[in-house]
């Protein structure tokens, strides 16, 4: 297998791009929203349990090594995010990114619709100092709680693996923690049934056994992508057949710890991440489209916390142009629908991310530049 680090394959790099590419499309709001639902964002923690090393919990040191790395990577960009749109939220009213206007209620055919008061400093204080421990409320930054969620579960599932390779002894973990996984799930999803959300802390249990199907994943890799082409083309229509049937017999929304049950969550993951691995098997042999999709699949982070404040360009372009109310900008997560919209959001939401985070780059790199020079 082609690798990019010891951690990373190409196959993941091109699964992760076009998990990133549904998941702005999906919030386009575009017609085909309920089958992304199905499997985009378990795909998502799938491929981070994948790249989850058994190492990571051979010693304490080694657990608290990984602790670390995922709060460097997923805790701080997520209380980073959390804070600078916590502290931009009045002019982004004053800006009609949010708006204060009641207004709005009447003309956006939205559940998300919503009139935004302006904050004291007291309360931007509150939901920063929140954002540290659980993603904050900020609208531009929904997509924030992946990152809080995949960190929780990270950190339990290494600690969790370390203690019982204490406890067993060379007995399989695998299996003890594909039992604890089971048992979350259920726990998740009575949380579900029984209208419990408390924050989103449910959704760890929910979701921990995706983590744990990605590491299922990774120790039989070599069965799992070695495959003819043909039975490759099979696995891609059978897992692509199956959520065709899904989407109309339910929906998932694992933001919310939506879903319809257990068995059909499982499922529906399953055949969402076999249909994107099969489709990375192909893109692999096609230079052209897999050097783009697998870049994707190496910078979602700054297209997960950007894409939806990047939606506004696409609606301010509308708004000047058909000559609609400014404040109709405040739409979440976007105003227009049908027709071609959910091309320029999808289009603008990913392009404008990956400038801006190249444009941070370059700074970062300039400082420390500079910084070396003295």
């Amino acid at each position: 297998m082609e690798t990019v680090n010891k951690n990373r394959s190409v196959e993941i790099d091109l699964i992760k791009g076009l998990a990133i590419i549904l998941m702005v499309i999906g919030h386009t709001e575009t017609p085909a929203q309920n089958f992304i639902y199905l499997f985009h964002m378990a795909v998502f923690f799938m491929a981070s349990g994948y790249l989850y090393q058994e190492s990571a919990s051979d010693s304490r040191a080694t657990v608290k090594e990984y602790i670390l790395r995922k709060i460097k990577n997923l805790w701080f960009p997520c209380a980073l995010w959390t804070a600078i749109f916590s502290i931009l939220r009045n002019v982004f009213i004053d800006l009609n990114i949010y708006t204060a206007d009641p207004m709005i209620l009447a003309q956006v055919e939205s559940r998300y619709a919503e009139v935004t008061p302006y904050w004291t400093a007291k309360e931007i204080i509150i939901n920063i100092l929140k954002g540290c421990i659980l993603p904050g409320n900020v609208q531009v930054g929904g997509s924030l709680w992946f990152l809080a969620t995949l960190l929780h579960i990270s950190v339990l599932y290494a600690v969790i693996d370390f203690a019982f390779k204490q406890v067993l002894r060379g007995k399989p973990v695998l299996t003890a923690q594909g039992i604890v996984s089971a048992v979350f799930l259920l726990i998740g999803y009575w949380f579900h049934v029984n209208g419990i959300f408390l924050f989103g802390i449910v959704r760890i249990f929910s979701l921990y056994c995706l983590f744990h199907l990605g590491y299922v994943f990774r120790k039989y890799k070599d069965t799992l992508w070695n495959q003819p082409a043909a039975k490759t083309g099979l696995i891609m229509a059978g897992s692509f057949c199956l959520l065709l049937l899904y989407d109309r017999l339910g929906g998932i929304a694992l933001g919310e710890n939506d879903f319809m049950d257990p068995v059909f969550m499982l499922t529906a993951s399953l055949a969402g991440w076999f249909l994107l691995y099969s489709g990375a098997v192909f893109l692999k042999k096609v230079p052209f489209l897999c050097k783009p999709i697998a870049y994707l699949g190496k910078n979602t982070l700054p297209i997960v916390i950007l894409h939806l404040l990047a939606f506004k360009l696409v609606s301010f372009a509308g708004v000047f142009v058909n000559g609609n109310a400014p404040y109709l900008v405040a739409a979440f997560p976007v105003l227009y629908r049908g027709g071609l919209w959910w091309v320029a959001y999808t289009v603008v939401g990913i392009a404008v991310s990956l400038l801006i985070n190249m444009l941070y780059q370059r700074i970062k790199c300039y400082v420390r530049g500079l910084y070396g020079s003295h």
